[in-house]
């Protein structure tokens, strides 16, 4: 086999087995090709979700692009809405946070510094509340995702473990 044909026979398993693959999540520097539709590129500091191509819906993290994904492919609006709601208001609040803590730094009077203060232990509290809320919108795509691995396995006829019986009880 000459180093042509090697690289087209490779080429072709990678698109079959991994691109194109329902169930599949690749990932490279700065793009993230997942479940044989979707990509995701990083641009500005933010990342931007193509699906076949076209975009679609732009998130402020990683995470939160992967799971919308999930919650797209399984066509749950409501989450998919959550995810992006909660990434972006996240997001806003970490910006406030950061003005925050850089107009304490700068030369303001001392009346006008406990004020700010007040402010900034307001959005952290906010932000944790937030990042919370995010964090079960996350989990709930996960447990879609996981649940769609074991409906797959179903379908081939692959039975899961049984967990009891594995650890002796």
């Amino acid at each position: 086999m000459n180093k042509q044909r090697a690289a087209a026979l490779l080429q072709q398993l990678a698109q079959e087995h991994l691109l194109n693959n329902t169930n599949s999540v690749v990932s490279s520097k700065d793009c993230l090709q997942a479940f044989g539709c979707y990509t995701v590129s990083l641009k500005d500091n933010m990342y931007h979700i193509y699906k076949n191509r076209v975009l679609i819906e732009t998130v402020c993290s990683r995470k939160s692009a992967l799971c919308w994904c999930i919650a797209d492919k399984y066509k749950i609006e409501a989450l998919a809405d959550s995810i992006k709601y909660y990434d972006q208001d996240l997001d806003r609040k970490n910006s406030e946070i950061a003005h925050y803590k850089n107009v304490l730094h700068s030369d303001v009077p001392t009346e006008r510094k406990s004020v700010i203060a007040d402010r900034l232990f307001e959005s952290v509290l906010k932000a944790k509340h937030i990042h919370k809320q995010l964090d079960k919108c996350v989990n709930r795509a996960k447990y879609w995702q996981q649940k769609g691995f074991n409906n797959e396995t179903a379908r081939l006829g692959i039975k899961p473990s049984d967990r009891k019986f594995a650890e002796g009880i």
